[in-house]
Formats: structure tokens, sequence, C-alpha cells
């Protein structure tokens, strides 16, 4: 396990966290490693960014998924040039919201990013059942960088969102 072993005298809590070529900054509790899965979960009211280590980029992404928690709190997650492609036995999303989510998760855009799902799923996934539709959070994308998203041959589509997705920038 790397650190940087840098701690914020700005933010209570905040850490930079390398593992599996996948850099987190912010506050701590609210996110943790799956080092077995290569997943990080992410707790809803996060404010966290995101960016790949050295060796790590568009032509190596880095195995990791990014799975945000069920959670009424608004979650802001910022891609920093990342590159993701998680591998695994069954299908994995690069970045999964857990399903009937009621919180909105917002991913900002910085630089060039990629987001790559593995098994037939989707780069970027957030579904609700249909006893919750219309009940569930939004997803919205926005900032200035770019984001690139690549399906898997037998995935139907490279972003899969139930509720509402709104895309600015």
């Amino acid at each position: 396990i790397l650190f940087d072993g840098r701690i914020s005298s700005t933010r209570e809590n905040t850490l930079t966290r390398a593992d599996n070529g996948l850099k987190v900054i912010g506050n701590r509790d609210f996110y943790e490693w799956d080092n077995v899965s290569k997943v990080v979960n992410v707790k809803a009211g996060a404010n966290l960014t995101f960016t790949n280590t050295d060796g790590y980029g568009e032509s190596n992404p880095a195995p990791v998924q990014i799975h945000v928690e069920s959670g009424s709190a608004f979650t802001r997650l910022t891609l920093d040039n990342v590159h993701l492609a998680p591998k695994g036995a069954t299908k994995m999303q690069a970045v999964k919201i857990e399903v009937n989510s009621p919180g909105d998760v917002e991913l900002i855009l910085k630089g060039k990013n990629s987001l790559k799902g593995s098994g037939g799923a989707p780069s970027v996934e957030k579904s609700e059942t249909n006893e919750n539709i219309g009940k569930t959070g939004h997803v919205v994308i926005s900032g200035d960088g770019e984001l690139n998203l690549t399906p898997q041959k037998s995935a139907t589509t490279a972003i899969k969102v139930s509720s509402t997705l709104v895309i600015n920038g």
C-alpha cells in the first residue's frame, strides 16, 4: 500500500492515498479501499478527487472500480485525468452508483478521462428498480474535461442511468 504521507492542514482528515494505479484525494472518512476486489467504496456525501498514479493512463488504465454506496447526501467526484478499466470474473462498471440510491452524484471532469466496463457491463451505471422509478437521485456530468466511455463488446450501452442524467459543460 502506498501513501503520499501528505495530510492537509487546511481540511481535517484529508489524505492522499494511492492503490492499484488510482490516487484518491479527500476526507478518508468518506472512502475505503477493497484491495482484493480493487474497488474504492465511496460513501454518500463525499467530495473526492481521483487521478491515476505514475505508470497508469490512457494506454494502461487502472484496473479499479469506483463504487458509490447508497445514501441521500449529494456526492461529488472529480475525475482528473482518470483512466479506468476494472477486471473481474463478473460484470464490473468503471463507476457504479448503488441501485436505488436517493442521493445525486456529480462527476466533474478535468483533463482527459476514459472509463471502460468489463464482462459486458456499461462504463457508468446507476439503476433503479420498477417500484423506485422517479424516486432516486440524478447523475450530473460537468466540467471542462473530456470523457471517453467504452462499452465492452457484449454491453448494450456505454452508460446506463435509469434516473435523470444531466450533462453540463
